[in-house]
Formats: structure tokens, C-alpha cells, sequence
């Protein structure tokens, strides 16, 4: 893998940003639909920390890792969908995506 200079890890870091954040407002619109429809407390989202979070999140994978979160944001996008589709079940494939992330950062800070 190329090395990669700081306006690209910047640039990636920005698109991870601002997909996270999108992605986490719909993470959390989808679990106040969700509150709203069966009434459980737990469930009643903070949209600030879900948008704020998932910007975080995918902000330092794309400043990180580079050009690669733009492959992760379409898997965790398409497993939204699946897993809301209801005919697809993808939990153990999600929990391995974000197995995969922490044992690729554990890598990453390891070795630099």
C-alpha cells in the first residue's frame, strides 16, 4: 500500500466525517422510530452523540486508514438496509465489520 500524504488522509477523513454523520442520524432517527412505536425507554436516541459519534468514528478510520472508508461506509450502509429489510439478518456479519475495525486499528497503533 502506498504511503499516503497528509491531504489525502485529511481528504478521507472529511468523507468519513460527514457519511458518519449522516449515517448516525439515521441510526438514530431510526431508533426513535422505533422508541416511538414499542415505547421503551432505552431506546429514546440522543441525536447529538449518534450524529456526533459516528462523525468521529468514521473521521479517524478515513484519516487513518485513507481511501478504505469509503468501502466502509458502503458495507455499514448496506447492512442499514438489510438489517431493516428484516429478511436479511447480518448481525454476525456486522460484529465481524466492527471486530475487523478494532483489530485493524490494534494493528495500526502497534505498528506506527
Amino acid at each position: 500500500m502506498a504511503q499516503l500524504d497528509f491531504g489525502d488522509r485529511l481528504a478521507s477523513g472529511f468523507v468519513g466525517a460527514v457519511v458518519g454523520a449522516v449515517i448516525g442520524a439515521a441510526v438514530a432517527w431510526w431508533l426513535g422510530v422505533y422508541h416511538a412505536a414499542i415505547d421503551v425507554a432505552d431506546l429514546r436516541p440522543v441525536f447529538v452523540r449518534w450524529i456526533g459519534g459516528s462523525a468521529f468514528g468514521f473521521g479517524l478510520i478515513g484519516f487513518l486508514f485513507g481511501p478504505v472508508v469509503g468501502t466502509l461506509l458502503g458495507e455499514v450502509i448496506t447492512l442499514l438496509f438489510r438489517f431493516e429489510d428484516r429478511r436479511h439478518t447480518e448481525f454476525p456479519f456486522g460484529i465481524s465489520v466492527l471486530a475487523l475495525i478494532g483489530v485493524g486499528l490494534w494493528f495500526y497503533v502497534r505498528n506506527h
